[in-house]
């Protein structure tokens, strides 16, 4: 388990979630082929997870909203999202054209 998670196994079965966080090695308790395997499995969506985060901490002003009331709160979350959805269609457009269906580029044409 990751030194920063450690003891909270028993927090996420409380809560009726399963835990997903990677296992660590010790001096002389290397990981298993099975454990590393594992880890690698969530560290897949760990990588894809935290690069958005990490971009909208970056670029776009961090995550803390100051506002009054959880409605407008919950309406800057969603701009804030849609915003990283549109910056993200801009760098593909740009420069991964080819992921996109030729039915839909259409729209997209310069």
């Amino acid at each position: 388990m990751d030194s920063d998670y450690v003891g909270t196994d028993r927090a996420f079965e409380r809560k009726g979630m399963k835990a997903r966080i990677c296992e660590r090695g010790r001096r002389g308790h290397p990981l298993t082929k099975e454990q590393q395997r594992k880890n690698r499995k969530k560290a897949r969506i760990r990588c894809r997870v935290e690069h958005v985060f990490g971009l909208m901490e970056r670029t776009m002003g961090g995550l803390v909203f100051r506002g009054v009331g959880q409605q407008r709160a919950r309406a800057e979350v969603a701009m804030t999202n849609l915003i990283y959805n549109i910056v993200r269609l801009v760098q593909i457009v740009k420069y991964h054209r080819e992921w996109i269906n030729p039915v839909e580029t259409s729209i997209l044409k310069n």
